[in-house]
This record gives structure tokens, sequence and C-alpha cells, in this order.
């Protein structure tokens, strides 16, 4: 039986970290992103499309969001 695979960041995940987030801020000591560069090739240039992320994913969107909708807001 072939299982699809699973989407993620999943709504519930995206839901719990969201509050937290916007209720603590980032905390690096419980919330770490692990960043990796795979196509680093000793010149320390990041090119286009290089950066990838190992752990934290959902809340590196959930920090772009919430930094997207204060600038769309209207002052």
């Amino acid at each position: 039986m072939n299982h699809p695979l699973a989407d993620y960041p999943q709504n519930t995940q995206m839901a719990c970290h969201f509050k937290e987030f916007l209720k603590g801020g980032y905390r690096i000591s419980a919330e770490s992103v692990e960043v990796k560069f795979p196509s680093g090739d000793g010149t320390r240039q990041i090119f286009s499309g290089s950066v990838g992320i190992n752990d934290g994913f959902t809340k590196v969107l959930i920090m772009a969001g919430i930094t997207l909708i204060c600038h769309h807001l209207e002052t």
C-alpha cells in the first residue's frame, strides 16, 4: 500500500509554534534553526537557492510570515 508523503509543516504544528512565537518571541535555547550550505565551494559565497534548512523550517516560515503581515499593515 502506497502512502502519500505528508505535507510539511502540518497545520497543527504551525498553529502551536505560531502562538508560542507571538507570545514569547524567538527563543534560541528552545527553538534552534539548523541551516546547511550543501553547495559550498570554499569561497564563502552564498549562491541563490543554495541554502537549506535541516531543522526549524516551521519556525522560519512563522517568522517570515509575521514579518510580511506587519510589513503590509497600514500605519
